[in-house]
């Protein structure tokens, strides 16, 4: 979505969002072969190592496509622990062709975050 300047042209609206990948984040990973029980723990680490790396190429290959044009989004962070997900913000009226991207198991736009103060209460109590 954007919206017109008073000249007539074109702005973005950048938003915030995660995009979460298709390879299973570490933890889930890990928790999945320690439920077999049938691998020593120095099998388990190899695998979960192996599996961190794949996640690493598969977000390197993300940041890659949407930081490059038509996307030109900017990467605010990485996870791969609970999420195997990328943070970018980028322009709201680009969020359909994120979802088309083959790795791109799902597009979840962040709330903005409020930079108010909490309300302060003005009522005054009376001890009497």
């Amino acid at each position: 979505m954007t919206t017109l300047k008073p000249d007539k042209t074109p702005t973005a609206q950048p938003v915030r969002v995660t995009l979460v990948l298709t390879e299973p984040p570490t933890t889930r990973f890990y928790a999945a072969l320690h439920a077999e029980a049938v691998y020593s723990a120095a099998d388990l680490t190899r695998a979960v190592a192996a599996q961190l790396a794949r996640i690493h190429r598969q977000q390197d290959d993300i940041i890659r496509v949407v930081t490059a044009p038509p996307f030109s989004a900017t990467v605010v962070l990485r996870m791969q622990s609970a999420l195997n997900a990328v943070v970018v913000t980028i322009d709201a009226g680009l969020l359909p062709k994120l979802r088309a991207l083959p790795t791109v198991r799902g597009v979840y736009r962040d709330e903005p975050l409020s930079h108010e103060p909490p309300p302060v209460s003005t009522s005054s109590v009376s001890n009497k």
